[in-house]
């Protein structure tokens, strides 16, 4: 089984956290740095969050390793990406949204709610 969902992150903190809010309803959650798993490594996961460590980068490296990542995840069969950006919006957000929109090959719904920082999507 391929992961339902594919988290890329610049972030191994926050990743956790959004992977610990998988967990807590119920999926079977696992993560990764450094290198992508291999296809054997991700089964058994609904959901697999992978961190680029990019924050402290360059704009381009952290956009560079977004991409490695998302093709990495599409050809392990991803097909269901996010994208996690800090909750007050620190690292190079544009840059790698770019990297995943070029990587991807598809449109991005970008969604930077955060509702203890007062901030919702809405529509």
């Amino acid at each position: 089984m391929t992961p339902l969902w594919s988290i890329v992150s610049d972030d191994l903190t926050g990743l956790q956290a959004i992977c610990g809010e998988f967990a807590r309803l119920g999926f079977k959650v696992g993560t990764g740095l450094s290198k992508l798993p291999s296809r054997e490594e991700l089964q058994g996961f609904e959901v697999f969050g992978f961190d680029t460590a990019g924050r402290p980068l360059e704009a381009a490296q952290a956009a560079e390793r977004v991409a490695q990542a998302v093709k990495g995840l599409r050809t392990l069969g991803a097909t269901q990406l996010l994208k996690h950006n800090d909750s007050i919006m620190q690292g190079h957000i544009g840059p790698e949204l770019r990297a995943l929109v070029a990587s991807a090959g598809e449109s991005v719904i970008y969604a930077p709610a955060c509702p203890n920082r007062g901030r919702w999507t809405v529509g």
